[in-house]
């Protein structure tokens, strides 16, 4: 019995001591975040690269950098790691979560150092914490909050018949009215979606979000003019500064109007309106057996010929 209860004894002084040493820890270690930290905000583009940085020069001379650590969200284990205990800094071991295996590295050459992510996806949106532990130096924390912007899709050019257009289109009538449709599809945030004449010319800038998915902007022309020849028509969706827009453009094909004047003998003055697709190359009416053009110079009512 005595020997038992020696063992008792002694694994209640096991525990004892592994709870102070427990509570030790908790009060006199660095927290892994810290409450008062307030993440600087940072935005990046889904598919690209993001450079996060992370100040790791010490505010005591001669002082040396042991360990960075970089957190995401609330989650405790590490995302990536610089361990620099056993040696120089350019000889730390490095180490990344499986998320960031193969498109991470943490450059310390930079200034400030950098965390360095390539193929940015939403997923990797959050608040990053960067915790690093000096020789000397009281450890340092700071945050980023990342936000990632995702462009959105080409934008699709659509007659009224719901017929998909590209490059040149037509020919349309002069004074004719003209209706296209363009369609864009996700982006984060909702981009807007505007119609160019040219490369700057804003003809159109209201459209509607047909869906959480879908924006569309309706063009509508109600008369086109002999200027709208071979026009640049663009189309484009946009929802951020980092990344460029994206476009689709057509180009507007036109039968253009001829207006035709005769005057009888008697003083009376006839006109007459063709377009361009009623006239063949030789300028004969196709509509017509009496519509013949010609060309030249006159004065005084006079026709002139060429010496």
């Amino acid at each position: 019995m005595t020997e038992e209860i020696k063992t008792v004894c002694l694994l209640l002084l096991i525990v004892h001591c592994a709870l102070a040493q427990e509570v030790y820890h908790t009060e006199n270690e660095d927290p892994i975040f810290e409450d008062t930290e307030t993440p600087v905000p940072y935005k990046t583009v889904s598919g690209g690269p993001m450079n996060l940085p992370c100040d790791i020069q010490s505010t005591i001379p001669d002082d040396e950098v042991y360990l960075v650590l970089w957190y995401k969200d609330e989650i405790a284990m590490p995302i990536y790691s610089l361990d620099a205990r056993r040696g120089k800094l350019g000889q730390a071991r490095h180490a990344s979560s499986e998320e960031l295996t193969g498109r991470s590295f943490f450059s310390a050459k930079e200034h400030p150092a950098v965390l360095q992510i390539d193929r940015i996806s939403p997923d990797d949106e959050g608040i990053y914490r960067c915790r690093v532990d000096f020789k000397k130096a009281r450890t340092r924390h700071s945050a980023i909050l990342v936000t990632v912007l995702v462009p959105p899709g080409i934008p699709i050019i659509k007659d009224i018949n719901g017929e998909v257009l590209s490059g040149i289109i037509g020919p349309y009538n002069e004074g004719e009215s003209l209706h296209l449709i363009c369609e864009t599809e996700g982006g984060k945030p909702v981009p807007t979606l505007w119609w160019y004449n040219g490369p700057s010319e804003v003809i159109d800038e209201s459209y509607d979000i047909m869906s959480s998915l879908i924006i569309r902007n309706e063009l509508v022309i109600s008369r086109l003019q002999r200027r709208d020849l071979m026009a640049t028509l663009t189309c484009q969706a946009k929802n951020n500064d980092i990344s460029p827009p994206v476009q689709s453009s057509v180009i507007l094909d036109m039968n253009s109007q001829l207006v035709i004047t005769s005057q009888e003998s008697n003083g009376t003055l006839f006109m007459t309106t063709l377009s361009t697709s009623e006239v063949d190359a030789h300028g004969v009416g196709k509509h017509s057996n009496t519509c013949e053009l010609s060309t030249g110079w006159m004065a005084d009512n006079s026709t002139l010929t060429p010496t």
